[in-house]
Parts: C-alpha cells; structure tokens; sequence
C-alpha cells in the first residue's frame, strides 16, 4: 500500500490516509488517525469510527476512497464516494490451495460469501491477472486489473557476489519452500536467508550458518542489495508473489517454481527460470541463472509495473 501511495501522489491532487488503529500509534502520512478496537464486521452496527469515516470523506469532498483489503464492505455502500477495494489474495481459492496440499484452510469464508462481500464495492482491484479473469468469470462486473507500482533499481550499483537467497515472512507457503529446498543450497556459503521466517525456531535449525541468516529486515532492499539471485520454492497459496516483483526491480535473476509467477503478465518466463521441482535444484543451476541479463528484466518490469503503465490504466478506469 506504501507503493499505492506513492503513485497515487503523483496522479491525483490530494491523497489522505485514514489510519484505523486500536494502538497509540498516529498516521505516519497527511490524513487522519482513527483509534478503533475493530475486531470484525459485527463491530460495524453503531460503530463510532464508521461515523467519524463517513464525516471525514464527506468533508474533504473525496472521489473515490481505496481500502486495503476486504474489512469494510458493510459500510462501503454508505460512504459519501466511490468505493474501492484492493485484494491481495482471493481467499477461498487460498483455502483451496492449502487443502489440495493437505493443510487445514486459514480461512473459513466460502465462495459465495466472499463474491458477495466484494459485489458491495464499486469497484475491487486484482493485482494478479489470474484472480482477475476468475472473479470476472463468476459474473462479478466490478473487478479490474491494476498490477502493482515499483519503481526499478540501477543495476549498476549492484555488486556481482555470486550469493542467492530466500525472503519471506512466516505463512506455511513459505515455510513449506524453504524445507523443500536442498541442503546443498542451504549450507553452500553463499547462501542467504532474511525476513520474519529466518527467526522461526524450526528455521535456526535448519540454516546452519549464522552469517547465512540475516534475521528480520527494516526493509526488504537491504536483502536484494545482498543477492544477486532470488530463489522461490512456493508451491501452493495464491495472490501475486511480491517478493518476485521486488526482485525484479533491482534486475535480479529468478529461479521459481511455476506457481510462484501465477498471475504475472506475459512475458513472465522469458525472464525467469522455472524449474518446479525445488528439491532437484542444483547449485549448477544455481550459477547458470546467475548469469541472466538484468537489461531485460528491468524493462520487463518497467512496462508492466512501471509509473506510465499505470498512471494510463488508472485515468481510465478512475
């Protein structure tokens, strides 16, 4: 959402956050703080905060307001603006996935609820060009592509060092693709591991080397600016893959599996290497990817994630 911001600052004449909380914690950026002890959409009947939402857009004569994620379609009929919603993931279908791999379901909305929930917004944005098509297959009229915005790095800057790695947070998907891994690749010394998942007890124990792991980040460039290969084992889930994108940005070359890139735009397997069985990776296939031309990556995501692609799309569709 930081990246939405960015954007929209450079499109439109005025952008507010509005900041729900139920912490001290004030909004970092021009807007407004809202302090809520929200715990679900039964909370939305006689809600406090929702009034104070509902004033606060009507006063500053807002276009359009834009949520992070499905929390609030129960008051997105009522506000005094356009209604939209971005989606990082369709739910049920990531229930589906964990299920299919025979892990219980993170959630327990069923596709029904869920396409009825974001009927109730004017409109709700896929990142993913895949959960686009499907939702606009199940007859819901409001869904829209808008790929993400990231600005790409100078690959100049970058140093050659030969090191390749894995970044991610602590979700099963990730756990479970770290574990597929080869312990050639893990204990090669070359090897890096960064983001909340490196903190994981299980995950200590599997990554020998303390030099090999990172540890939590303040921010993910400080991964990137370290490797100059991403690795993706990810099997199962859903949503666009970001830790991809952000690779991207810096020219890094990419060794995935096929599900990892599920949802990105054409082109996709011209820049990366898919290999979908993580456990027979090599580190012979480790050092032939590392030779891929950043030049082509780059303009890849320039056109695809880049300001002039979606500051198009957005006047359009906005």
């Amino acid at each position: 959402m930081r990246s939405r911001y960015d954007l929209f600052c450079q499109i439109f004449d005025v952008v507010s956050v509005i900041f729900i909380t139920n912490t001290d914690t004030k909004c970092p950026y021009q807007g407004i703080t809202i302090k809520s002890d929200f715990k679900g959409k039964s909370d939305f009947k006689g809600s406090k905060w929702a009034s104070i939402l509902r004033s606060y857009l009507k006063s500053k004569d807002f276009d359009f307001c834009y949520f992070s994620y499905d929390y609030y379609s129960e008051i997105a009929q009522t506000l005094p603006c356009l209604s939209i919603v971005e989606i990082h993931d369709v739910i049920h279908l990531r229930n589906e996935s964990f299920k299919k791999f025979g892990y219980p379901v993170p959630s327990t909305i069923t596709k029904s609820q869920e396409l009825s929930t974001l009927a109730e917004y004017d409109f709700v944005v896929c990142i993913s060009q895949s959960e686009c098509k499907y939702l606009q297959n199940n007859n819901l009229q409001n869904v829209i592509y808008l790929p993400p915005f990231i600005q790409t790095k100078d690959p100049v800057k970058h140093s050659r060092n030969g090191k390749y790695g894995f970044l991610g947070g602590t979700q099963l998907p990730n756990i479970e693709g770290l574990k597929q891994l080869p312990r050639s690749l893990i204990d090669d010394e070359r090897f890096l591991i960064g983001g909340s998942i490196s903190i994981l007890r299980e995950v200590q124990d599997l990554i020998k080397s303390p030099e090999s792991n990172l540890g939590l980040l303040q921010n993910s460039s400080d991964f990137y600016e370290k490797v100059n290969l991403l690795l993706s084992p990810i099997k199962f889930g859903s949503g666009l893959k970001i830790k991809l994108l952000e690779a991207l940005s810096f020219g890094l070359p990419i060794l995935c599996t096929q599900h990892s890139i599920e949802g990105y735009p054409p082109g996709i397997e011209d820049i990366v290497t898919v290999h979908d069985e993580p456990e027979a990776w090599t580190l012979s296939i480790i050092d032939d990817v590392l030779n891929s031309d950043p030049v082509h990556i780059l303009e890849y995501c320039k056109e695809n994630f880049g300001y002039d692609r979606l500051r198009e799309q957005i006047m359009q569709t906005f």
